[in-house]
């Protein structure tokens, strides 16, 4: 059992500790989310945001507190991490890495897409996303950047529902793929970024994270990506050479 839950005193102070991060997190998203909802941050002393408590079922990790409990590939729950990458279509080169707490994708295309700009100095010209990304937002910044983006608006083997009228940048990303050029551009992806997280898994051997604290397993992340692009190059300039 670790040291902070040995005895009575330590155990109890941990719990308390623990409520106060899970009550202040749970605080800090429901004023987030309001702040979303109403485009401004300045609510009025009518506005603001009740006390908001956890509910019976919110969870806080005594060991990485900033790690979160998330659906796996196995259709089964643990406490993770939601890595992201960037990938060249040509040389299969990670150009943007990064680590979230969200256990969903959405919103996370345009940080991406900004990394792999600030890491690279240029713009991507085109961009392909699963359903996992699709949003309106991000549909629309995409455009903004002038960016060719190619955001699959459902699951895959699913039929994708048709957006709401509200959603026009969805309902022109539904009709893009629908076309014989969009979906030969799209079918691209998987052959893309799915072999990068196999080699990581086979080739490096890389399944969990060793160090606890979203800033830390960034770092190591952003190492791991490292090593794995350098074996790439290696690799190109050995088949150059051949």
């Amino acid at each position: 059992m670790p040291q902070e839950l040995s005895n009575r005193k330590t155990r109890l102070k941990t719990i308390q500790a623990a409520k106060k991060r899970l009550e202040e997190r749970k605080a800090a998203e429901a004023a987030a989310k309001q702040a979303a909802d109403q485009g401004t941050p300045e609510q009025s002393d009518a506005a603001k945001v009740e006390r908001v408590l956890p509910q019976p079922r919110d969870q806080e990790n005594f060991t990485d507190p900033d790690s979160r409990i998330m659906l796996t590939g196995g259709k089964s729950f643990m406490q993770s991490y939601n890595a992201q990458v960037a990938v060249d279509a040509k040389a299969q080169i990670v150009v943007a890495a990064s680590v979230s707490q969200s256990p969903k994708d959405m919103g996370l295309l345009i940080p991406v897409v900004n990394a792999a700009f600030e890491n690279t100095k240029e713009m991507p010209k085109r961009v392909l996303a699963d359903a996992g990304y699709r949003n309106e937002r991000d549909l629309g910044q995409l455009l903004d950047l002038g960016v060719d983006g190619y955001v699959s608006m459902g699951r895959e083997g699913k039929p994708a529902r048709t957006p709401s009228k509200s959603c026009p940048c969805g309902r022109a990303m539904q009709k893009k793929l629908a076309t014989k050029r969009g979906r030969a551009r799209y079918r691209k992806r998987k052959a893309i970024v799915e072999p990068v997280f196999g080699w990581v898994k086979a080739v490096l051997g890389f399944r969990a994270f060793n160090l606890r604290g979203v800033r830390k397993v960034a770092g190591e992340w952003n190492l791991v990506c490292l090593a794995l692009n350098l074996r790439r190059m290696a690799k190109l300039k050995m088949a150059i050479h051949a």
